[in-house]
C-alpha cells in the first residue's frame, strides 16, 4: 500500500535512505576504528603467520580460524573459516599490523549487510521510508557491536552480508548468483550452511511458486551443502564437529528457554557489557529449567503459526527462529550464550520492525502517527547513544578487561589473565602472577599455567616455572607448552634435557620456528656454536614460506655468529635477511645498522618512535654495531649512558648468558684500546 497522496513526495528517497544508513554506521562506530588487538584477534592476526603472505592464501583451506603453531593436529573447536581467514590477510597486505584498517573493513561489512537489508525491505515493503527507519534499527543496535567492532567476530557480519545477498538474488531470479554467494559463505561461518532452509521460508512466505519451481531451484542449494561436508570430512585437516550427544543434547536446547527470553530482552534494553553468559544446563527432565524452556519454545511456536496471514511478519519471525536454533546448544560450544549470536537472527526481527513502522506510517491520524515516530526515534537514539559507549570502551583495553574480570561472564577469567599479561608486559611479573592465580581459581585453563610459569620465569623460580608448564601440557598438548618447558631447563643449566626436549618439539611439529631458535640457542649456550648454526640452516629450510620467522632465525644465527667471532659469517646471514626482504619490519632495520648502513643516531630515533616495545634488544644491537665498527669510545659511552646494564652484569644479576656474551665482547674491545680517548677522538 503507497503512502497518502497528499504527502509531497521526497525527492531520491532512496539515495536519502542509503545515505542516512551510512552516515549513522560510520559515526557510531568511528570511535573504536584503531582500538588494539584484543583476546583471540591475537592468534587469530598476530601470531597467525598464514596471513602475512598472500602467496601462503591457499594454504588457509587447511589451517584452522584459530592459529595455534604448537598444537601438532588441528581440534574442531579451531573453525574453520578460511575466507574470513583471508579478508584478514588483505587486511594484512593492506595495513600491515595497524589495529585501524581491521576495524575499518568491519564497520564497511556492517555497512554492505544494513544497505542489503535495506534494499531487502523495501522489495517487500515496497516502501523506502520503511526499509530506512527499520534497517537504522538494525545499524545502531548495540548487540552487534561484540560482531563489528571486535575483529575476531568478523565472520558474523561476513557471512550475514554473503546470506543477505544469495537472498536477494534469489528472490530476484538469479539463483546462480545466489548460489556462488551460499558458496562463499560456507567458507566464512559455519551457519551458513543453514541458508537452504532460510530459501525455503522466503518461498513459502513470500515467493509462493509451484513447489516444482522450488525443487529445481533450492536443489543446487542442498547439493552444495553436502558437497561442502563431504569435502570437510575427506580434504579438510580441521576435524568436523562431534555428533550430538544424546540425551546431553536434550538437555542443554531444554535449558536454554531463559536465555532466549535474555535475547529478546537485549533485542529492547541492551544489557551491560559481559562478552557472553554461563548457563546451568538442566541434569533431569524434571529440573525446573526444562519446564520453562518447554513453555518459552511452544509460545515463540504459537506465536510464529499466528502470524501466518501477515506473510512478511511470519517470514521475520521465522527467520529469528531459525537462525537462533543453532545456537541453543544442541552441539556445546563457548560462549553458551553471546551477543554476537543475534546478528543474524535480528535481520528477522527488522522484518517485524519494518511491518509495524508500515502501519505506523498508514495512520490516517497525523498526531498519532508522529507522536510513534517520535518514540521510535527517542528509542533508536538510546540505541545509538548505547553503542557509542560500548564502542568507546574498547579503546581502553585495561578498562574492559577490567570490566570483564569484575562480572560473571565465563570469559571472567580471560579478564584477569589479559590483566596479568599486561602487567607481564610492563615488567611487573610478580603481579602478574597474582592476576594468573586468581584466573586459574576462577577459570582453569591451560593458557593460565603457561602463562602463571612465564611469569614464575621472569621471577628466576624456574623450578616452579617447569613444574606450571608441565601441568599446561598435561592439560593441553600444545608444544608450545613444552616448549618452554625447554627453555626452564636451559635456565636451570639442565641442557641436556633442554635439548632432547627441543628436539621431541622439533619432530612433532617441523614447521616450528620457535624450536629452532632454542635448538641453535642451547647448542650455542653447550660450547657447540657450529651446531647451532647448523641447526639454524635446517630451521630456514622449514620456514622458508614464513618469512617473518625465517627473518628471527637469520637474525638468532648471525648472533651466534657474532659472539663466536666469526664476523665474516656473521654478516653473510645478515645480508641473506636483506636478500629476502630489505624492507621487513624490524629486522630490515637491524640488518642495515649492524653491516653499518643504517646510523646509530637514525636506529635510536627508530627504537624510540617505531619500536618502542623491543627494550633492552634495541641497546644490545646498538652495542654490537658500535663493536663492529671498532668504536670504543662510542662503546664507553654506550655502558655509561646505560649504567644499570653495566652493574647488573657485574653483580651477576644479568643472567642471561648471551647477553653478558655481548658485555664481555664490549668491554674486551675497550681493554684491548692502544690510545686514550683523546686520541680516539683525534
Amino acid at each position: 500500500m503507497s503512502l497518502p497522496d497528499k504527502r509531497t513526495p521526497v525527492a531520491h528517497p532512496r539515495f536519502l535512505g542509503l545515505l542516512a544508513l551510512s552516515v549513522c554506521v560510520l559515526c557510531l562506530y568511528s570511535t573504536s576504528i584503531g582500538h588494539n588487538f584484543l583476546f583471540d584477534e591475537k592468534s587469530i592476526i598476530e601470531n597467525n603467520p598464514f596471513i602475512k603472505d598472500l602467496s601462503l592464501a591457499p594454504r588457509l583451506l587447511k589451517q584452522g580460524f584459530f592459529h595455534s603453531e604448537g598444537m601438532a593436529e588441528l581440534a574442531w573447536e579451531q573453525r574453520y573459516r578460511p575466507l574470513t581467514s583471508f579478508t584478514f590477510a588483505l587486511d594484512y597486505a593492506l595495513w600491515g599490523l595497524n589495529p585501524m584498517g581491521y576495524n575499518l573493513t568491519n564497520t564497511v561489512i556492517h555497512l554492505l549487510v544494513c544497505l542489503v537489508l535495506y534494499a531487502l525491505i523495501a522489495k517487500a515493503f515496497g516502501s523506502d521510508a520503511v526499509a530506512c527507519l527499520a534497517a537504522l534499527f538494525f545499524a545502531v543496535h548495540t548487540v552487534h557491536v561484540e560482531a563489528v567492532t571486535y575483529i575476531a567476530s568478523r565472520s558474523d557480519p561476513l557471512g550475514a552480508f554473503l546470506m543477505l545477498a544469495a537472498i536477494w538474488c534469489y528472490w530476484d531470479s538469479r539463483p546462480k548468483a545466489g548460489l556462488l554467494l551460499y558458496g562463499l559463505g560456507l567458507f566464512v561461518k559455519e551457519n551458513t550452511i543453514f541458508l537452504p532452509a532460510y530459501l525455503l521460508l522466503l518461498e513459502v512466505s513470500l515467493m509462493k511458486r509451484t513447489w516444482r519451481r522450488v525443487l529445481i531451484d533450492l536443489s543446487p542449494y542442498a547439493v552444495a551443502a553436502v558437497a561442502f561436508v563431504v569435502l570437510r570430512a575427506v580434504l579438510v585437516p580441521v576435524p568436523l564437529p562431534p555428533r550430538p550427544d544424546f540425551p546431553g543434547a536434550v538437555y542443554r536446547v531444554l535449558s536454554m528457554g531463559w536465555p532466549v527470553v535474555n535475547y529478546l530482552r537485549c533485542v529492547l534494553v541492551p544489557s551491560r557489557f559481559e562478552f557472553g553468559r554461563q548457563v546451568a544446563f538442566a541434569q533431569s527432565l524434571l529440573d525446573p529449567t526444562v519446564l520453562v524452556s518447554c513453555l518459552v519454545y511452544l509460545l515463540l511456536l504459537l506465536l510464529w503459526a499466528l502470524t501466518w496471514r501477515k506473510r512478511v511478519v511470519f517470514f521475520g519471525v521465522g527467520l529469528f527462529l531459525m537462525s537462533l536454533f543453532p545456537c541453543l546448544q544442541w552441539m556445546p560450544f563457548s560462549p553458551v550464550w553471546a551477543e554476537h549470536y543475534l546478528y543474524v537472527p535480528l535481520i528477522g526481527l527488522v522484518f517485524v520492525v519494518a511491518f509495524l513502522l508500515k502501519l505506523v506510517l498508514e495512520l490516517r491520524s497525523s498526531g498519532a502517527r508522529n507522536l510513534i515516530l517520535c518514540v521510535y526515534a527517542a528509542f533508536l537514539l538510546f540505541l545509538s547513544v548505547k553503542t557509542w559507549r560500548r564502542n568507546d570502551l574498547y579503546n581502553d583495553p585495561l578498562e574492559f578487561y577490567r570490566l570483564l574480570a569484575e562480572g560473571e561472564s565465563p570469559y571472567a577469567g580471560h579478564g584477569l589473565q589479559y590483566l596479568g599479561i599486561n602487567a607481564l608486559e610492563n615488567g611487573r611479573p610478580e603481579e602478574a602472577y597474582a592476576f594468573f592465580q586468581r584466573s586459574q581459581s576462577r577459570s582453569p585453563m591451560a593458557t593460565t599455567e603457561n602463562f602463571l610459569g612465564v611469569a614464575a620465569l621472569r621471577t628466576g623460580r624456574n623450578d616452579m616455572a617447569f613444574r606450571h608448564f608441565n601441568a599446561a601440557y598435561r592439560g593441553e598438548p600444545d608444544e608450545g607448552y613444552r616448549l618452554n618447558m625447554g627453555v626452564a631447563l636451559m635456565r636451570m643449566k639442565r641442557l641436556e634435557e633442554a635439548t632432547s626436549v627441543f628436539l621431541a618439539v622439533q619432530a612433532r611439529v617441523p614447521s616450528y620456528g620457535e624450536a629452532y631458535e632454542n635448538l641453535v640457542r642451547v647448542h650455542e649456550l653447550s660450547g657447540n656454536p657450529r651446531a647451532a648454526l647448523d641447526w639454524g640452516e635446517r630451521g630456514l629450510e622449514s620456514l622458508a614460506q614464513q618469512e617473518t620467522k625465517y627473518l628471527r632465525l637469520l637474525l638468532k644465527m648471525a648472533g651466534v655468529a657474532y659472539r663466536s667471532g666469526e664476523y665474516g659469517e656473521m654478516r653473510r646471514y645478515l645480508e641473506r635477511l636483506l636478500a629476502k626482504n630489505p624492507d621487513a619490519f624490524w629486522y630490515g632495520d637491524v640488518a642495515e645498522l649492524l653491516l653499518g648502513r643504517l646510523p646509530g643516531s637514525a636506529f635510536r630515533a627508530k627504537l624510540k618512535n617505531e619500536y618502542r616495545s623491543v627494550g633492552e634488544t634495541g641497546d644490545v644491537y646498538l652495542l654490537r654495531s658500535l663493536v663492529l665498527r671498532d668504536d670504543r669510545v662510542g662503546v664507553r659511552s654506550f655502558l655509561g649512558e646505560h649504567g644499570s646494564l653495566s652493574r647488573r652484569y657485574e653483580d651477576g644479576s644479568l643472567t642471561d648468558p648471551c647477553m653478558r656474551r655481548e658485555i664481555e665482547i664490549a668491554l674486551a674491545l675497550i681493554r684491548t684500546s692502544p690510545g686514550t680517548e683523546s686520541e680516539q677522538e683525534r
